[in-house]
């Protein structure tokens, strides 16, 4: 488990069980649960359809196929570090990630926030977040819970949730996803995962590049600037409502305010893609597992022609 990693208070199997066992479902084999649960999932985001960023087809697209490229070549040059489960669990915690995206838009008085207010956390370590109230949290609950629910014909859990190991395998993925941010006029914006760290499994390295570093690592710059203009929108609840309403009904002082805002967050972008790139080399570098394979030079050098040049191209 990563250093900075806590379980403590994390759901226990008994608290799993009772939660699952009214709505077990027996299947036949690890595949037909995978599906199952996937399909759960798909269903559940639906929620957040109408969000710009985070709505479904950022973890059912986005997430999910950037976890599988990211793992699919790591296999390539060394089979031993990724099974076959390993790539269907990998699936399920990028489809499952972010069930849980509980935030505030509007001040008590009804009007809108300048800024969504997201219900970021996942433990006690974090600088900004929630802690365990976060929604980094909440998933990694959300996502054990609905794995729990499946059984083989003989009573025993398809998925090991009544193994501690098992638990804090999950728990400690999601939590790479959490981000922390720093700003300041000579770097820019750094935007990094604290709970992504040398001790990090290798499906938490795929679901934290694919999760922050998947669109500025596309091949096509238009993914990477749309992916920045939907997450203004979701970000900037109060410019977001004002557009709703008509641009024709904005002051021309607001308007000229906007356009400020739009300039500034277009700026953040180089920095935040100059920053992901430091990011990632040093993540697949520093990663113990990949460290301690006899391929571990094959794999890196793979995996940074993959990505690096997309990412210096945007």
């Amino acid at each position: 488990m990563p250093e900075n990693f806590e379980t403590k208070g994390a759901p226990s199997a008994e608290s799993l069980d009772k939660k699952s066992v009214e709505q077990a479902v027996t299947v036949e084999n690890l595949e037909q649960a995978g599906k199952l649960t996937a399909g759960s999932f798909e269903r559940k985001l639906e929620k957040y359809r109408d969000l710009p960023f985070h709505n479904p087809d950022h973890s059912l697209e986005d997430v999910a196929s950037g976890v599988q490229k990211f793992l699919e070549i790591v296999k390539k040059e060394d089979p031993s570090l990724v099974s076959d489960e390993d790539l269907l669990l990998a699936k399920l915690e990028a489809l499952g990630h972010d069930l849980v995206q509980n935030a505030e838009t509007k001040n008590q008085d009804g009007t809108p926030l300048e800024m969504r207010r997201r219900h970021r956390g996942f433990g006690p370590t974090d600088k900004t977040g929630m802690g365990r109230e976060g929604n980094e949290w909440k998933s990694a609950e959300a996502l054990l819970s609905e794995m729990g629910r499946y059984q083989y014909p003989d009573g025993r859990k398809v998925f090991a949730v009544d193994n501690p190991a098992f638990r804090e395998r999950i728990q400690a993925d999601i939590a790479a996803t959490y981000p922390e941010s720093e700003f300041n006029q000579e770097t820019g914006l750094k935007i990094y995962q604290p709970y992504l760290t040398p001790e990090s499994s290798l499906s938490a390295l795929s679901l934290a590049t694919a999760d922050l570093r998947g669109p500025v690592s596309s091949p096509n710059y238009e993914d990477f600037k749309q992916s920045g203009d939907a997450e203004f929108r979701e970000l900037k609840t109060k410019i977001a409502v004002e557009i709703e309403g008509g641009i024709e009904k904005i002051p021309q002082e607001r308007r000229e305010q906007i356009v400020k805002e739009i300039i500034g967050w277009k700026k953040t972008q180089i920095s935040f893609a100059e920053w992901q790139l430091k990011l990632f080399e040093e993540s697949i570098e520093n990663n113990q597992t990949l460290k301690k394979s006899p391929k571990a030079n094959e794999i890196t050098e793979a995996l940074k022609s993959e990505y690096i040049p997309k990412i210096k191209a945007n």
